[in-house]
């Protein structure tokens, strides 16, 4: 994928072509002995602005998706939740069943196995489908498309010591 490219340039000063130029832009005058000494400010200098950095947009195809799988991952929490309580519950009836069977209630049994059904059927078919909806979640947003910069393209000027010109940036 081609990426935008941006080009940064800054042109605080731009010095005439000038053989005795100090390295931070100042011009100086050339003595008899060759020591250079700062020259008054009467050579050509060329003040430009400064350009500022071009800002770079990002397109997001997958934010949707990305969305929607975490909605789904919080409903297949959801699911999760209640399952526990439910098994819960059921592990509970069962207990009690169970201890009043062996007190000698002959009904205890029949409840031990009401309790133990509705665990086997709904919390085992709600948990799967909890693990179906997290796994789906987990697809859609691994898989979704990433951020990708929007194509721009930019005309910038550029300067150097005896040239001017413009400098297009960008994809064609």
């Amino acid at each position: 994928m081609l990426r935008t490219v941006l080009l940064l340039v800054l042109v605080s000063r731009v010095v005439a072509a000038d053989p005795f130029a100090t390295p931070h832009g100042e011009p100086v005058a050339k003595e008899a002995k060759g020591i250079a000494s700062p020259a008054p400010q009467s050579s050509a200098v060329i003040q430009a602005p400064a350009l500022q950095l071009l800002p770079c947009t990002f397109v997001d195809r997958g934010r949707s998706r990305r969305h929607t799988a975490l909605w789904i991952g919080a409903g297949a929490t959801a699911i999760w939740t209640f399952t526990l309580g439910l098994s819960v519950y059921e592990v509970q009836r069962y207990d009690r069943a169970i201890a009043r069977f062996e007190a000698g209630d002959p009904s205890g049994r029949i409840e031990a196995n009401r309790a133990t059904r509705t665990q086997r059927v709904y919390a085992t078919t709600l948990f799967s489908l909890g693990a179906v909806a997290l796994g789906a979640a987990a697809y859609l947003y691994f898989t979704a498309p990433s951020k990708e910069a929007a194509s721009r393209t930019a005309v910038v000027p550029t300067a150097s010591g005896d040239q001017l010109g413009l400098a297009a940036v960008g994809r064609f």
